[in-house]
Order: structure tokens, then C-alpha cells, then sequence
């Protein structure tokens, strides 16, 4: 395939999700959602071994476009010792078909971090921390959700959590230690939503 006709098919792709489509429940355009799943950690937190957690999220979103919407909002994720409050805003580019939406989600997060737990050192033994602090990050998602009624709606979302790395230092006990992790990881939640 020419690099030609890969652009042609790029330009296609992205205009058939920015077609003025409507479906059900899009004649209001604001809307709010409540998401509850589960996080699981892939990168330093994974290679500690920390294990997967709750996440919940509560957001407000307002439909610019029936293929286009952005969202804000709140939540917190847990893994371990570790517990987040993200604060998000979300694109999203929508392709209603009937009751259903598919979407995808590009978002961006500052997530406040505190570590409050102990970890093993091979030179320090067992050290323990008990400090915040805060990360920026990206967010990368898919979905879909089905429409119950005008207002209602119920749904499904999976989406990839990239961080730069929080640091946390350790109580003055056995001696001083840091941890550098990023919270890198799978979100995948239910949602439930009511447009208004």
C-alpha cells in the first residue's frame, strides 16, 4: 500500500467516526456517569508486585457533536498500600448505531499518590513510607455503551493508564529510602450514565 493511499484511508476512517450521526438519547447533551471496576497495574507497581485494586470515577460530560464529546471528573484507584484521586478530563470520539455507542477515549490526569505501607530492602530490611505526591498523565480507552431510555444509559470501558514516575520517601526508622514508580496500568469499569 503507497503512503498515499494510507493517508486516503486514515482521512476515511476518521471521517466516518465525525459523520453527523445521531442515536438514541442524544437529543440531550449533557450527562453524568459513575464508573466502578477494577485497576491493575502494569509497570513499577506490577514489578513490585502490588496487586490489582478498586477504581471508581464519577464525571460530568457534554455531547459537542453526536460524534464528539469531552468529559471531566474525578475518582480514586487503589493498588495495595497505594491509593490514587485522579482528576481528569476526557475526549471522546463516538459512532452511534441505533441504541449503541462504540467510542474511543484519549484523557489527561493529574493523580495525587500516597504510599502509606512497607516494602522489603535487601540493605534497610523492612522500611516503611508514608508520603504523597503528585503525577500528570495519559489516558487511552474504548467502549461502548447502550441506551436504556433517553436519560439512561449502561455501558462498559476499558482504557490504559500511563504516569511519569511518583516518587515517596520513607519514614526515618531504619534508615532512608525512596521509592520511584510510575502508576502505569488496565482500568476497566462499568458505567452507568444519565444524560440530561
Amino acid at each position: 500500500m503507497t503512503s498515499r493511499a494510507r493517508v486516503i484511508l486514515v482521512i476515511t476512517i476518521a471521517l466516518v467516526f465525525l459523520l453527523p450521526i445521531s442515536s438514541t438519547g442524544q437529543e440531550k447533551r449533557d450527562y453524568i456517569i459513575v464508573k466502578g471496576g477494577v485497576y491493575s497495574p502494569t509497570g513499577g507497581l506490577d514489578d513490585l508486585n502490588f496487586g490489582s485494586g478498586f477504581n471508581g470515577e464519577v464525571s460530568w460530560g457534554h455531547y459537542f457533536l453526536p460524534n464528539l464529546a469531552l468529559e471531566v471528573g474525578a475518582g480514586y484507584f487503589e493498588s495495595d498500600e497505594i491509593r490514587v484521586v485522579p482528576f481528569l478530563a476526557t475526549g471522546k470520539a463516538i459512532y452511534p448505531t441505533g441504541n449503541w455507542e462504540l467510542f474511543a477515549a484519549v484523557g489527561v490526569g493529574a493523580y495525587f499518590a500516597k504510599f502509606d505501607g512497607t516494602l522489603n530492602n535487601p540493605v534497610l530490611g523492612v522500611v516503611v513510607f508514608d508520603e504523597d505526591d503528585a503525577v500528570f498523565g495519559l489516558n487511552l480507552g474504548f467502549g461502548v455503551n447502550y441506551n436504556i431510555s433517553e436519560e439512561f444509559f449502561l455501558g462498559i470501558e476499558g482504557k490504559y493508564l500511563l504516569t511519569s514516575d511518583a516518587e515517596f520517601g520513607s519514614m526515618p526508622t531504619n534508615g532512608s529510602a525512596s521509592l520511584e514508580t510510575d502508576l502505569d496500568g488496565y482500568i476497566v469499569t462499568g458505567v452507568f450514565g444519565f444524560r440530561f
